[in-house]
């Protein structure tokens, strides 16, 4: 599925890739400063729709269906959970998956930060390749 490819990862894995952390070492009830960050960033980035959000089956906080709103408060409610109460739930957050290009641009455009480790070095290159293409063009 095209959620496998390395232009999608969890929020539990893009957390944890942002806050230089194993995401199969961490214990949930003793996230570092860095990680919940990491996850309070992400989380209210996708549930004020600055970045799209998706399970394998769906896409949530989409208001463009009906169908979403009754999808939607099963997940509003344990968003509200994590953030509001600040319990995060492992298979919960491995289940929600982000898109890179969004990734990116919220990091270059809204938020004002360095992406994610894991995406900034395509990142770099896409961006001298677009460069040197630009140059070539110019000749």
């Amino acid at each position: 599925m095209f959620l496998d490819s390395e232009d999608y990862q969890t929020i539990w894995q893009l957390g944890h890739n942002w806050a230089n952390a194993d995401p199969n070492e961490t214990d949930v009830n003793a996230l570092s400063p860095e990680l919940r960050t990491a996850f309070y960033r992400l989380m209210q980035s996708a549930f004020h729709e600055e970045i799209s959000i998706r399970t394998r089956n769906w896409d949530i906080f989409d208001n463009g269906y009906y169908l979403n709103t009754i999808i939607d408060f099963f997940h509003f409610r344990k968003f509200k959970k994590c953030l509001r109460e600040d319990k995060f739930d492992k298979s919960y957050l491995d289940s929600l998956y982000l898109k890179r290009n969004e990734v990116l641009s919220w990091s270059d455009n809204i938020i004002l930060l360095d992406p994610p480790p894991c995406w900034a070095l395509k990142k770099t290159w896409l961006l001298m390749y677009s460069r040197l293409i630009r140059k070539k063009e110019s000749k």
